[in-house]
């Protein structure tokens, strides 16, 4: 009896922490920013948007209209051509669309997440609202621009990652001496032209990242 008496305390207290943990993430998410919410960002941020960004971007009042592709280059010493870059976040796309069960599915929400994060599309509008209002001095602007920054420069690491273990699943890895990322966002064909093969999607911005050296810890992706 005693034991099983510890066990369901435990069990509670379990499910206690679970609760009050989950609702203040949840909290810090979706109240106005304040110094504790931008402290436990990073926590929060990949809490809810791991849980629940999909279902809340199916109900947003601004659909999305763009998508993104993300390519990489990748330099062995040998000469290469012009347009040497290798598209990929587009095949593993298609096979999120080609298969009802698949871990593709979750694999193309973290890479849509990386861009997200580089480019900053992942805040709250009224982030940006408040720091477009308030005076650049405000300790409270600071801290949100600093924690931006923050974001952006671990979401193009994580990016670098990616390319990385992309790379070796396709390249010998001795030879690979350094890789660079391009970031494109294209608007879609609308769906009543999906059939129309003469249309294709409409380039609306390019961005090119700097070579930064393999990184060869990273495992194959393939």
């Amino acid at each position: 009896m005693r034991k099983n008496k510890t066990l369901i305390i435990g069990l509670l207290f379990i499910l206690l922490f679970t609760f009050i943990a989950h609702f203040f993430l949840i909290f810090s998410t979706v109240l106005p920013p304040n110094p504790l919410a931008l402290a436990v960002k990073p926590v929060s941020d990949r809490y809810t948007n791991t849980l629940f960004q999909q279902n809340w971007h199916l109900f947003a009042p601004d659909p999305i209209t763009t998508n993104t592709n993300i390519y990489m280059e990748v330099d062995t010493g040998k000469a290469r051509g012009k347009n040497e870059w290798i598209d990929i976040s587009t095949p593993l796309k298609d096979q999120n669309h080609t298969k009802i069960v698949t871990p593709y599915n979750r694999i193309v929400r973290i890479i849509d997440g990386l861009s997200s994060d580089i480019f900053g599309t992942n805040q709250d509008d009224v982030i940006f609202q408040y720091v477009k209002k308030a005076d650049e001095n405000d300790k409270q602007v600071k801290a949100i621009t600093k924690e931006i920054e923050k974001s952006q420069k671990i979401g193009e690491e994580n990016v670098y990652r990616y390319a990385s273990s992309y790379a070796k699943s396709i390249y010998n890895p001795k030879t690979i001496k350094r890789i660079r990322v391009r970031i494109d966002t294209v608007k879609p064909i609308p769906f009543s032209l999906r059939d129309n093969n003469d249309k294709e999607e409409k380039l609306e911005q390019s961005t090119t990242f700097e070579w930064k050296t393999f990184n060869n810890k990273v495992v194959p992706f393939f």
